[in-house]
C-alpha cells in the first residue's frame, strides 16, 4: 500500500484496531484474534517510522509470549512459523 501524502497524512489522528465480532464465539476465539494484532497494533502506533523493523519486532513479540502464558490468553502462533 502507498503511503500517504502530506495533504492526506495531516488528516490521520491516530489508529485503530477492530476485532469484529459477528462471527466471534467466545472468548478464548476472541483473545486468538486480538493477540499478537494487538502487540502490533501498539508497534505502529508508539515506533517512530525510522525504528520499525519486522524481524526485531518480532524478538520483541516473541518475548511476550511467556506473560500472555502464565495469563493463559490464547493467542495466535501463526506469525512464530513465518
Amino acid at each position: 500500500m502507498p503511503e500517504l501524502n502530506a495533504q492526506e497524512a495531516k488528516h490521520v489522528i491516530g489508529i485503530q484496531g477492530n476485532v469484529w465480532t459477528e462471527y466471534i464465539k467466545d472468548l478464548p476465539y476472541a483473545e486468538y484474534m486480538t493477540y499478537p494484532r494487538a502487540l502490533a497494533l501498539a508497534e505502529i502506533a508508539w515506533s517512530p517510522m525510522a525504528s520499525k523493523n519486522y524481524v526485531d519486532f518480532k524478538k520483541r513479540v516473541t518475548g511476550h509470549l511467556p506473560v500472555l502464558d502464565v495469563l493463559k490468553v490464547n493467542y495466535a502462533k501463526a506469525f512464530l512459523k513465518q
